[in-house]
């Protein structure tokens, strides 16, 4: 990962919920009235505060099972309402899918005993696409 002058940055926190057992990763149970969905006009919010959530420092001893330290994270992303429908096929790769086009306002924050930091809200929004996709044996 660069900063826009081109400096590579290293990576200090890594919050994930680790690997289970059967091998599924970054993967967490999550209360279901953390979610609000309006499918027909693509607006949502998933938000979580004060989310249980280990730090393992950087990625490489994320997924080699390295030692973490306990930690929290909050979040909110919310998707704005919107109508802008696109329809997509690719026929060759088996792939097709319907999506709204819409923006998204992200709010992140984690923190440890030692350490704290959040995103920098002065611009959240970022371009966001909701949709059903099909692909493999479920395209038709």
């Amino acid at each position: 990962m660069y900063d826009q002058s081109g400096q590579q940055l290293e990576q200090i926190h890594d919050y994930n919920p680790g690997i289970a057992p059967d091998g599924r990763f970054w993967t967490q149970a999550f209360d279901p009235r953390s979610v609000k969905v309006n499918p027909g006009i693509a607006s949502a919010i998933y938000q979580a505060q004060k989310l249980p959530m280990p730090d393992f420092h950087d990625f490489v001893n994320a997924v080699t099972g390295g030692p973490s330290v306990p930690g929290v994270v909050s979040f909110r992303v919310e998707w704005e309402p919107s109508r802008d429908r696109h329809h997509y096929r690719y026929a060759p790769n088996r792939w097709e899918g319907t999506f709204v086009q819409t923006n998204a306002t992200c709010t992140w924050s984690g923190s440890t005993a030692e350490t704290s930091f959040s995103t920098d809200t002065n611009d959240p929004t970022i371009f966001a696409e909701v949709g059903h996709e099909k692909s493999g044996v479920f395209f038709s």
